[in-house]
């Protein structure tokens, strides 16, 4: 105490405390710089020392893998591991078991602190319902595009006899009819639920089609115009090209085209498709 009491009663620092309360600018700088490193300390106190021993800095754990677990053990396994959860979403996924987690934030293997709250996604218990949209009047292509869109099943697509070629004429849910007014009120079913069309065939029921030719087209060019006299693309078989030959075309179908081979509207043809980057692979459609 007695070295302290000498040290502010040196010449040094009566000299600092008559220039620190003189109303000079030297002693407005003086003080200003005071302020400031008063000011810095006190940042590095907060930052460094005080906050890192009241958030458990240097305690962290690593955060486990939770997907696919039961809600009922993801609670009691964090709680052995000094862990929190909350419940922040639900989805539904049919193949993975209802009630179990599907999503995790933070991710499995992140460092995180003790006690820290992980954010999943459950698989909900059951499908959720959706509304069948209104596809009745509108083409098959489009209403293929609204049925996978809604998160239903595309079912079984048939042509029956109507003038409107390739317009949807009825849909069938569950095997029981739904008819437009009921679309357009609202019709929810569960989703995945499987939707079959029933398709215009432009008035060619019960007639035949010559097997058109489709070796040599690209096949995209070959699925459309498929498509547009009633018939459907089968299996298709990725096969490497002869060397020189454009890939992406294809090279052989099933029935064959030649003179006096007809197929039934809604019947499809095979097709044999080259594949720069594949083996001979199948791959159906």
């Amino acid at each position: 105490m007695s070295a302290f009491k000498e040290m502010l009663s040196s010449p040094f620092m009566q000299r600092f405390k008559a220039i620190f309360w003189a109303d000079t600018r030297q002693a407005l700088i003086l003080n200003v710089a005071v302020i400031l490193l008063l000011f810095f300390l006190s940042i590095l106190f907060f930052f460094y020392l005080y906050l890192p021993s009241t958030t458990n800095h240097d305690n962290t754990l690593t955060v486990p893998s939770l997907e696919g677990m039961s809600i009922k053990d993801v609670e009691e396994f964090l709680e052995k591991r000094d862990l929190r959860f909350e419940v922040m979403d639900t989805m539904y996924d049919e193949k993975k078991k209802p009630l179990t987690v599907v999503k995790q934030n933070p991710r499995a293997n992140s460092t995180v602190k003790v006690n820290r709250k992980i954010y999943l996604t459950i698989n909900a218990g059951s499908p959720p319902k959706v509304l069948v949209p209104d596809i009745i009047q509108g083409s098959k292509r489009s209403a293929e595009l609204k049925i996978v869109s809604s998160r239903l099943k595309l079912g079984k697509i048939e042509y029956v006899p109507s003038q409107d070629r390739n317009a949807v004429i009825r849909i069938s849910v569950n095997g029981r009819d739904v008819s437009k007014e009921e679309l357009l009120r609202g019709y929810h079913v569960s989703q995945g639920t499987t939707i079959d069309l029933y398709v215009g065939d432009g008035g060619i029921s019960g007639s035949s089609i010559a097997v058109p030719n489709l070796v040599g087209r690209p096949l995209e060019d070959a699925e459309f115009y498929l498509e547009g006299i009633g018939l459907k693309v089968g299996v298709i078989t990725r096969v490497r090209p002869t060397q020189g030959a454009p890939g992406g075309r294809v090279t052989r179908q099933e029935p064959e085209a030649a003179e006096g081979v007809t197929i039934k509207p809604g019947e499809t043809i095979n097709l044999w498709v080259s594949d720069n980057l594949s083996t001979e692979t199948d791959e159906g459609q």
